[in-house]
């Protein structure tokens, strides 16, 4: 029970502490969750590639690591950058819809 709790911990990053501006650090939460799931989207399109299976690797021995161990968001910057690439790969489809076309 308690690794499944923290695995939904990692998947969903939230932050102990509210502290001050609670709307802003709600916003910035937001974000980091979206950032989190796209870039596992992101894994999931490259899955068939051998740097996707890397990724993806990197991606779940982390997670299975903080299944097992503690959680935190001091601890995602180890593998916080596999997440950003996979983000970018999961939003170049949308933005190369979003492009005008040049070819005229």
């Amino acid at each position: 029970e308690v690794s499944a709790l923290r695995l939904g911990l990692a998947l969903v990053p939230v932050p102990r502490y509210w502290g001050h501006w609670p709307v802003l650090r709600a916003a910035v939460t937001a974000l980091y969750v979206a950032l989190t799931w796209l870039g596992l989207a992101g894994l999931w399109r490259v899955r068939r590639q051998v740097l996707g299976r890397a990724l993806i690797g990197l991606a779940g021995t982390w997670l299975l690591l903080m299944s097992l161990t503690a959680v935190g968001l001091r601890h995602r910057m180890s593998v916080e950058w596999v997440f950003v690439v996979g983000a970018a790969v999961a939003l170049v489809p949308l933005l190369n819809r979003l492009r005008p076309s040049v070819a005229g």
